[in-house]
């Protein structure tokens, strides 16, 4: 049977490991901004927003939705006003597979491990954004990743995410002036800007969890 582990990952992309699930809402919890009296939080369980709850109760939501929930599931626990606007977030993840942990979705983390088990130091990978609150780019929902190398690796990394997007869940790949769709693997011309690096949108974003 695989090993279920959790991790934290806050806005500053710090993240831990952890065997159990309180513990890692415990201490990812320690790095929510509690700034003032009315600040309220909410436990946001993949694209559900929960309602607004105390810290403690917050953090005993975080915990229990971690453990029951299946391994992928994305937790956000977020600070908020009294007009819900969010003020700080931590997300937590709960996965059944040793991958090198990134803030993103599961196929975000699969492509970043397979780029650090094949890069070489004269190939100068170079991580440029993950989850940024930017839209409508995938970037928004913790769904894709930017990378800069030298042009050999650049491509390498665009054959193997279209090569096999069952494992990183490709949803496409730019590169230069060049979009690519895995299925059914035709490339067109993109006309927005200019991309000197890859950029690798998957499947199975979460809906704003960068914002």
């Amino acid at each position: 049977m695989a090993e279920i582990s959790y991790v934290y990952f806050d806005e500053g992309d710090r993240s831990r490991e952890f065997e159990k699930a309180g513990a890692c809402v415990a201490e990812g919890s320690r790095l929510i901004k509690r700034i003032a009296p009315w600040v309220s939080y909410r436990v946001n369980v993949d694209d559900t927003v929960g309602s607004k709850l105390n810290f403690r109760w917050s953090v005993a939501r975080a915990t229990e939705a971690l453990q029951k929930k299946e391994p992928g599931t994305t937790v956000r626990h977020q600070a908020v006003t009294p007009k819900g606007e969010v003020i700080d977030t931590v997300r937590y993840r709960k996965t059944v597979e040793r991958l090198l942990q990134t803030p993103g979705v599961e196929g975000i983390d699969r492509f970043y491990t397979w780029i650090e088990n094949h890069k070489k130091p004269g190939d100068h990978v170079r991580y440029a954004g993950i989850c940024v609150c930017k839209h409508p780019s995938d970037h928004a929902d913790c769904a894709a990743i930017d990378i800069f190398a030298t042009d050999e690796f650049m491509r390498r990394m665009k054959a193997e995410a279209l090569r096999n997007p069952a494992i990183y869940h490709t949803k496409y790949v730019i590169l230069y002036r060049e979009i690519c769709f895995p299925s059914p693997g035709q490339c067109q011309p993109y006309f927005g800007d200019f991309h000197s690096h890859v950029h690798l949108s998957v499947n199975g974003g979460v809906k704003d969890s960068a914002c």
